[in-house]
C-alpha cells in the first residue's frame, strides 16, 4: 500500500511538471523572430508627374491635297471629325477635279474621294491646313503629353525656288487628314523642324 500511494504520488508530480512546462513561454532567445517590413515612402505629385511619359498615338493618312477655304486665316488651322454627317461636308470642300491652270483638268488624285470606311463610334479624323498654296502640311505624330493634350507636330516644309501658283483662285489652299483613336483630348498644334521629325 505504502509503494502505491508513493508511485500514484511520482506520476500525479509528472504529470503536473509536463504540464507546466507546455504552458511555460520559450524564452526571448527561442521565439522565431518576423522579417521586419520595409518603410515605404509614398511618392510625391512630381515623383508621379515624372514617371508619365509622353505617348505617341498610332496614325493613318488618309487625304492630303487641295481644299477650299471661304475665310482666309494667317494662321495653322486645325479641325476635329467625329461624325459620318460632319466628314461628308468636309468632302464637300475637297475638289472633285485638280484646280490648275491648265484646263481640261484631270481628276483629283486625292484618296480621301474615296470615302475611305470610318468608324466613328471607335475612330475620328484630325485635318491640318493653313491659308498658303505653298506650304503643305505634313503631319509627323500624335502625341499624349503628360499633362493629358493631344499634340499634333506637324511640318510645313518651304518648297525649293520659286514655285509659280497653280491656280489664280484664291479660295484654294492644301490640307491633311489623319485617321485616329476617338479620344477627348483638347488637340494642340506643334510646328515642328524637319530636324525634329521622324
Amino acid at each position: 500500500m505504502k509503494y502505491l500511494l508513493i508511485s500514484i504520488i511520482s506520476l500525479t508530480t509528472a504529470f503536473t511538471a509536463c504540464k507546466n512546462k507546455q504552458n511555460t513561454p520559450p524564452a526571448s532567445s527561442e521565439i522565431p523572430q518576423l522579417p521586419k517590413a520595409k518603410k515605404t515612402r509614398a511618392k510625391s505629385n512630381n515623383e508621379t508627374a515624372n514617371l508619365r511619359k509622353n505617348i505617341v498615338l498610332t496614325h493613318k493618312i488618309i487625304g492630303q491635297g487641295q481644299i477650299t477655304i471661304k475665310s482666309m486665316v494667317n494662321q495653322p488651322r486645325i479641325e476635329k471629325i467625329e461624325s459620318q454627317r460632319d466628314f461628308a461636308n468636309f468632302l464637300k470642300r475637297i475638289p472633285k477635279l485638280k484646280v490648275q491652270m491648265k484646263q481640261p483638268a484631270p481628276p483629283n488624285p486625292d484618296p480621301i474621294l474615296k470615302q475611305p470606311e470610318i468608324d466613328f463610334s471607335s475612330q475620328m479624323v484630325v485635318v491640318i491646313y493653313r491659308s498658303s498654296i505653298f506650304l503643305k502640311p505634313k503631319i509627323v505624330e500624335f502625341v499624349r503629353s503628360p499633362d493629358d493634350k493631344l499634340l499634333v507636330k506637324t511640318r510645313f516644309p518651304k518648297p525649293d525656288g520659286i514655285i509659280a501658283p497653280a491656280t489664280s483662285r484664291n479660295d484654294i489652299y492644301h490640307y491633311q487628314a489623319a485617321l485616329i483613336k476617338k479620344n477627348d483630348l483638347p488637340l494642340t498644334l506643334q510646328i515642328v523642324k524637319k530636324t525634329e521629325s521622324r
